[in-house]
């Protein structure tokens, strides 16, 4: 929505709309008019405008910048720009604090357009990721796995078969040699792969919390009734719904 204001030294002057989001703490906002002026060195000929975040938790100062277009100013961009970094998983926190770290880095890196900043610094990411993963499960090991290079790493310390064969994958892509070996793959590939290694050592240490707080019961045997849970034991003759069925089909045919 156009919104029109007075400025010192310039005078009524029209925007086509205000910036609906702060650049820094990416609320969605109506941000205030503070100041402007025409000129620059790098928006030649624009309006900038000094705006100042209304949410109570930023109140921050930041710049629009506008080119005038049909006797207004139309909206170009903001400053400065403050990357929304994604938050990671409570476990992944736990297993390597040095891997949210970069991860965040690289993150931003590649916000600004610096891709291959970006591609070097998500492979070294995953190195802190796999080899923090296994030092948690091998913690006797540190030493020599922290030393080892991180393919051979995952050949002799990543016992998860899925965690493995994923990790490969992203160290070959994580290569030089990988671009001529796949040159349809590209730092989104990079990226999906580590994101796979992660859902998988994710997935292992779900079932493992599952197991801790849900340890078998001291003498139970398989196919008892649970007391409380409404679960009895399937008729083994039909298997599964089938034996259901036929055990209600009957009780129905003998009453």
């Amino acid at each position: 929505m156009p919104s029109v204001f007075n400025l010192a030294g310039i005078g009524q002057v029209t925007i086509d709309r205000r910036p609906d989001m702060c650049p820094v703490c990416h609320t969605r906002i109506t941000p205030n008019v503070m100041t402007g002026g025409i000129g620059g060195r790098v928006y030649d000929g624009s309006l900038t405008v000094v705006f100042i975040c209304p949410s109570d938790a930023c109140r921050e100062y930041f710049l629009g910048y506008y080119e005038k277009r049909n006797g207004q100013y139309g909206f170009l961009t903001c400053r400065p720009k403050e990357t929304a970094v994604p938050t990671l998983p409570d476990f992944v926190v736990r297993i390597s604090a040095n891997y949210c770290d970069m991860y965040q880095e690289c993150y931003r890196a590649e916000a600004e357009g610096l891709r291959q900043v970006a591609g070097f610094g998500y492979r070294k990411a995953l190195e802190f990721l796999i080899k923090d993963y296994v030092v948690s499960r091998r913690p006797e090991d540190r030493a020599a796995i922290e030393a080892t290079p991180l393919a051979t790493c995952i050949e002799t310390y990543v016992g998860d078969a899925n965690v493995r064969d994923v990790g490969r994958r992203a160290v070959w892509l994580g290569q030089d040699g990988a671009q001529r070996a796949w040159t349809e793959k590209d730092l989104r590939d990079l990226k999906s792969v580590i994101e796979l290694v992660l859902r998988w050592i994710e997935t292992e240490y779900l079932t493992e919390e599952l197991l801790k707080t849900m340890p078998p019961a001291p003498g139970g045997v398989a196919g008892e009734d649970r007391v409380g849970t409404g679960m009895h034991p399937v008729d083994s003759s039909g298997g599964g719904l089938g034996g259901i069925r036929g055990a209600a089909a009957a009780s129905s045919s003998s009453a």
